[in-house]
């Protein structure tokens, strides 16, 4: 079909960077842009005896477990002394991660990879981890355009697996065109 493909080398040390990197950043802004949820002006209020007592048990209560560990992370990051320790690395290693997939998306039209290490586990099933689990934040932290299609059952656990499709920043429309292609071709496969 008159497509090449371009095998990339992969700096496997910095994808492992991904998580982290996410959750640093991700965490602390969460941490700031909820500042406000007190249950005084903002939030769901939960009456105390005093404003302090209010304040307590409107973020103690008023907020789900998941929102409570990102806000008292990011608030751990952006500590005067934490700062420089991590959020600012963590944005530095986001333009490292950024100049990266800069690179890869100029030596091919998209970036085609796994969605994950693997197919969905089964419940109950260990997995060995890897940096593929995270595979998909890198688009969050770089602006990416990106998405995932179904590529097919996996026949020893009969659960599906993903393709990855990323684009070059600003080209979603390149991206979502070639993806499409690859939709066709992939159903035109399946009908044969």
């Amino acid at each position: 079909m008159n497509i090449e493909l371009v095998k990339i080398s992969i700096n496997e040390k910095l994808l492992q960077a991904i998580d982290t990197v996410y959750k640093v950043i991700a965490f602390s802004e969460s941490s700031s842009n909820l500042a406000n949820l007190v249950g005084v002006e903002f939030g769901n209020r939960i009456t105390g005896n005093s404003w302090e007592e209010t304040f307590n048990l409107s973020r103690t209560e008023g907020i789900g477990k998941m929102v409570q560990s990102r806000m008292i992370l990011g608030s751990y990051f952006l500590e005067d002394n934490n700062q420089i320790k991590y959020f600012v690395k963590a944005k530095k290693m986001r333009r490292y991660l950024s100049d990266y997939f800069t690179n890869v998306h100029k030596s091919a039209d998209i970036f085609i990879y796994p969605a994950s290490n693997m197919s969905a586990p089964l419940i109950g099933k260990s997995y060995e981890p890897s940096y593929m689990d995270y595979i998909l934040t890198n688009s969050n932290l770089t602006g990416n355009p990106s998405l995932t299609l179904k590529l097919g059952i996996d026949k020893n656990n009969n659960l599906p697996f993903n393709l990855a499709i990323d684009g070059e920043i600003y080209k979603d429309c390149k991206m979502l065109s070639h993806a499409l292609f690859i939709e066709r071709v992939l159903e035109g496969e399946k009908n044969e």
